[in-house]
């Protein structure tokens, strides 16, 4: 089971712990997105300081999107998923919560509780 809090514009959050290449561990703190069907949305920016590595490429003409992978630690395991290229704050998508019950108490600093269907 894993616990976040409300913040106090109503967004659900979640502190996520990532490993880098260099083994490096570093906390995130991401807005749980219902709407946004990848796994881990981060901004340009941070991706490039955390130096992930590009997964793939997608050059579809609908689409010229990066992707890059990352290993975080995911109700005490790692899980070594795909990060998509986000404007804004950094937000877990319904990819990563797939298998898990999402509750939220929706009050500033309220909990947030994410835990796997058994």
């Amino acid at each position: 089971m894993m616990h976040g809090l409300v913040n106090v514009s109503y967004e659900a959050m979640l502190r996520l712990v990532i490993e880098t290449d260099q083994q490096k561990r570093h906390g995130i703190d991401a807005i749980i997105n219902t709407t946004f069907g990848g796994f881990l949305g981060l901004p340009q920016s941070m991706i490039h300081r955390l130096d992930l590595s590009l997964f793939s490429q997608d050059s579809s003409q609908s689409s010229h999107e990066n992707f890059y992978q990352v290993t975080v630690l995911w109700d005490n395991e790692r899980r070594l998923i795909p990060v998509s290229v986000v404007v804004g704050d950094p937000v877990v998508g319904m990819g990563l919560l797939q298998g898990y019950s999402l509750q939220i108490q929706v009050t500033q600093h309220g909990i947030v509780t994410v835990d796997r269907i058994r």
